[in-house]
């Protein structure tokens, strides 16, 4: 019998457990990448290249805020439907409002 060439998985959603362990790793990766950046740009102002050390800061700092947001206490985010539809609708509604004025 031949497969189907579909796509998605047909196990139905993944596991809580497994989405909280996905995301602790890529926040353990930004997180990684932050200090990475950071140090990189501090290292960089010794070669006077201002420019290149000031935008390597600003992205690892940009990068540690990811890993921060991603972070819900001790625990991290994992996304629901129900978040997202509010994100959504609070994006929507912003969008209006702009519209508007």
């Amino acid at each position: 019998m031949k497969r189907q060439a579909v796509g998605g998985a047909h196990r139905g959603p993944v596991a809580p457990g497994r989405q909280r362990r996905t995301i602790r790793f890529v926040q353990i990766l930004l997180a990684i990448g932050c200090l990475a950046l950071i140090a990189f740009g501090i290292f960089s102002f010794a070669d006077r290249t201002t420019e290149q050390a000031v935008v390597l800061i600003v992205i690892g700092a940009l990068s540690g805020g990811a890993a921060y947001l991603l972070a819900d206490g001790p625990s991290v985010r994992v996304p629901t439907p129900a978040r997202l539809d509010e994100l959504a609708g609070r994006a929507e509604r912003v969008a209006i409002e702009k519209a508007a004025d």
